[in-house]
């Protein structure tokens, strides 16, 4: 049975798990949609159920994804988000908002009506309101004419969108003739965008007038080095079950520890994580690592046992310390190629990555909205410890910080240590009560 709301629980779907294959998967850049329905969980619209977004249930989630064209791994739930693991990419749901990001050729915006529907019903909220802002972003795909529609074009996207939201802006954002990034976004209804609605829980008026917090930082890379991508290849043949002892279909097993605390939180090197979430393992191809035996082995499977190796030897769970920033990674190895994690974090915070090793298109992203300044680390060091684990040929970074302004938002990113890469481009925008920095770098020869 799931743990008590005050636990993270696990969700692990093996009937997918174990027989997903990405033999044929090709399209490596995402589509990221976030749908916001307030600035924070404190200031949902009045009526709306309290636990707002979170109060719905998986199966609802799953009737869109099935509309979107991808399957739920697993799920980690936590008191202030659930994080979904995709068989394309991944799913964050907080109570006042939700991130959809999926690969290849799903359909991310045909979900929407279906989403706005079970949102109103299930959520209560407003029926008449239209969400409080929209953001809808991705990378030029490196095979357009295999998207389905309305991912056939931006142009196609772009009137998907205002034909469900209004007052939306659309951006081509770098070298159209190079990479380049589409970003479309609303505007937030309130009259002072950068402000919190009064009431709603704010009552501290210099808070009101700070606003919200939110931070993004994305890193989009191709061309891979071969010697890196090939952390990210197995053996393992879709199917094949015999490396876990015992594999039950749709298992809930519960985290050890709470989340309503930093000094409670567990890391993904602790034993008690490593014992609970692991079993045992007779062989890894192109992973060195071995997990744990554990008492809880119906909890997992190939391709998440193989994840969560891969995620120790790659360094992909030292992006960020987890000594000063504690978190758990839910990791998923493809057979035969690919990756996918989702870090949680106390405060709602998190990072996903997404693989796709194969050296003709290769490519990997990694986006976190884990505010680095809080925990006195510097956002250029986490870029290159993630640089450092897939050496890429080139790379495109976006950076969103809500407030300040635009000029210090885009000093940010010390671009100079990143000594192995020089800079194409650099664009810094003012987008409603948002700043964006975009820039692209290739490898020095």
């Amino acid at each position: 049975m799931p743990a008590k709301d005050n636990n993270t629980t696990k969700y692990v779907n093996h009937q997918v798990s174990v027989d997903l294959d990405s033999t044929d998967a090709f399209e490596g850049p995402e589509k990221l949609l976030e749908v916001w329905f307030a600035p924070d969980k404190r200031s949902l619209p009045e009526g709306m159920n309290p636990d707002g977004l979170m109060c719905i249930a998986r199966e609802k989630w799953e009737e869109i994804l099935d509309l979107v064209k991808c399957k739920v791994l697993s799920v980690v739930k936590s008191p202030g988000m659930d994080a979904y693991l995709l068989s394309e990419s991944s799913m964050f749901v907080f109570p006042h908002k939700l991130v959809l990001k999926t690969c290849g050729t799903t359909t991310t915006l045909i979900g929407l009506p279906r989403m706005l529907q079970i949102i109103r019903e299930d959520a209560n909220y407003p029926t008449n309101e239209q969400p409080w802002r929209v953001f809808y972003s991705r990378k030029s795909f490196m095979f357009p004419e295999k998207q389905i529609h309305p991912h056939t074009s931006w142009d196609d996207e772009v009137k998907y969108l205002n034909d469900h939201f209004d007052n939306g802006s659309a951006y081509l954002v770098g070298n159209k003739e190079a990479d380049h990034w589409y970003l479309y976004t609303t505007v937030p209804k309130y009259p002072a965008p950068n402000h919190l609605p009064l009431g709603g829980g704010h009552d501290s008026e210099d808070e009101i007038k700070r606003g919200f917090e939110d931070e993004n930082l994305e890193l989009l890379m191709t061309e891979l080095s071969p010697s890196h991508a090939q952390q990210f290849f197995t053996d393992r043949i879709p199917g094949h079950t015999e490396i876990v002892k015992a594999n039950p279909v749709n298992s809930t097993s519960v985290l050890p520890a709470s989340a309503t605390n930093n000094s409670t939180w567990v890391s993904d090197d602790d034993e008690d994580y490593n014992s609970a979430m692991a079993s045992s393992v007779t062989s890894l191809t192109s992973v060195s690592t071995v997990a744990t035996t554990s008492s809880l082995a119906n909890d997992h499977d190939p391709g998440h046992l193989l994840g969560q190796a891969v995620a120790k030897q790659s360094g992909i769970n030292g992006i960020y310390p987890n000594a000063i920033v504690p978190h758990v990674i839910d990791s998923f190895g493809f057979a035969p190629c690919g990756y996918s994690c989702n870090a949680v974090f106390p405060n709602s915070n998190y990072y996903t990555i997404h693989v796709t090793p194969e050296d003709q298109y290769s490519y990997a992203s990694f986006e976190s909205n884990v505010p680095a300044k809080q925990y006195g680390l510097k956002s250029c060091d986490i870029v290159q410890r993630v640089l450092g684990i897939f050496r890429p040929g080139k790379f495109s970074l976006v950076y969103f910080k809500a407030g300040g302004s635009s000029k210090k938002v885009g000093g940010l990113i010390d671009e100079d240590k990143f000594v192995d890469y020089k800079r194409t481009n650099k664009i810094v925008y003012e987008l409603d009560c948002y700043d964006l920095v975009f820039m692209s770098f290739e490898l020095l020869k």
